[in-house]
């Protein structure tokens, strides 16, 4: 990686760091902490079921 394809990834996940912290205020506004937390890991454990059967493919 070049000098400045690593400025680029270092601007970029600045950048989507911002975006989730704006989506988290928003989410905010309509559910709890709580409910929030429970959406996370359920995509989590949906994700790790999808990983499993393309695994097992």
């Amino acid at each position: 990686i070049t000098k400045r394809g690593k400025e680029l990834a270092l601007i970029h996940k600045k950048y989507d760091n911002l975006d989730i912290v704006k989506t988290k205020k928003k989410l905010l506004k309509k559910f709890t902490i709580e409910e929030l937390i429970a959406f996370d890991k359920i995509c989590k454990e949906y994700t790790n079921i999808l990983r499993y059967k393309k695994e097992k493919k």
